[in-house]
């Protein structure tokens, strides 16, 4: 299996943190946040990790000339494009090994090495991760009669969001030529039943905004307890 980390987006909401740098090279707790995905994925085994870089690439060129990771590691710059032209970029490279699709921009205690059990046993053609959608809003429930019962803070909904861990086993490649967007793509994987999901319920952290960053930092702590970095 080989791994694809997308970090070609501009981070516009973050600045003025990316005005000079790609958002994944926002600091965490002293560290870049591809810092912490390459640590997770040391955890499991991969032919090669890609990272697609675009905005700003020259600062994550520079970071990897002067640091070392124990992992096969290859920067493709592709540009400004869509996720798809970024996956089809390495299929092009590869074909024969799944891949792992990360977003750049996100921190997670995910626990991998399930992700990947979960998806081989699987007879669809690619696994992807979910997690429980929270609200930063209190939840006020009430009765037929407008008569309040119950109160919730921030309570976890009833909806699953896609947290961008997705594994995609080779014989999916075949249907990417059809697509130029992603999510169309993923609409059509939705449509005929070619992916399963695997549930995430720990800690996870995208960050976006300057609240986002706040949050995670604040929480950092949590996720380097419980994936031993």
């Amino acid at each position: 299996m080989n791994a694809l980390i997308l970090c070609g987006g501009k981070g516009e909401r973050l600045r003025p943190l990316t005005n000079n740098i790609p958002k994944p090279m926002i600091q965490v707790n002293q560290k870049p946040i591809l810092w912490y995905i390459l640590k997770q994925l040391e955890n499991i085994i991969l032919n090669k990790i890609y990272i697609g870089v675009g905005y700003k690439s020259e600062v994550i060129k520079n970071y990897f000339s002067n640091h070392t990771f124990n992992m096969n590691i290859e920067l493709i710059d592709n540009g400004d494009v869509d996720i798809i032209d970024r996956v089809k970029a390495i299929t092009e490279i590869d074909s024969s090994n799944d891949l792992f699709l990360l977003y750049g921009d996100t921190i997670s205690d995910l626990n991998l090495i399930n992700l990947i059990e979960k998806s081989k046993l699987s007879s669809n053609y690619g696994t992807i991760t979910i997690w429980p959608m929270t609200t930063s809003f209190g939840i006020v429930e009430f009765d037929n009669n407008d008569t309040v019962f119950q109160f919730k803070e921030k309570p976890k909904l009833d909806v699953w969001i896609n947290i961008g861990y997705f594994i995609m086993k080779k014989e999916i490649f075949q249907y990417l030529t059809d697509f130029i967007k992603f999510e169309d793509f993923l609409k059509f994987c939705a449509k005929n039943k070619l992916i399963n999901v695997y549930k995430h319920e720990g800690e996870h952290y995208t960050v976006n905004t300057m609240v986002e960053l706040d949050i995670v930092e604040k929480n950092i702590n949590k996720i380097i307890k419980q994936i031993n970095l």
